[in-house]
């Protein structure tokens, strides 16, 4: 029986930290689980055509992350530049 299964019983245990590791680093500004899940499906909607099958998926998802990476980094040097003219 899996319910005595000494590491799926181990992990069930731990349950309150799985979620943990994909919010590190992640501000959401006292967002709640529903907020963000709702923000994510619409990031979402504007990549992934609805029905569509699984590697288009996972390829439009890859371009999701990509862009949205590329704009932190556009914004992070946006950010240090101005702070840098500020500084002179």
């Amino acid at each position: 029986s899996l319910k005595k299964h000494p590491v799926l019983t181990q992990i069930y245990e731990v349950r309150h930290k799985w979620a943990k590791p994909y919010f590190r680093g992640v501000f959401c500004a006292r967002m709640t689980s529903t907020q963000r899940s709702e923000s994510a499906n619409h990031l979402l909607k504007g990549y992934v055509p609805p029905g569509c099958p699984m590697h288009l998926f996972l390829k439009q998802f890859q371009k999701l992350q990509f862009d949205r990476e590329a704009e932190e980094s556009f914004q992070e040097k946006r950010t240090s530049l101005v702070s840098v003219l500020r500084f002179f």
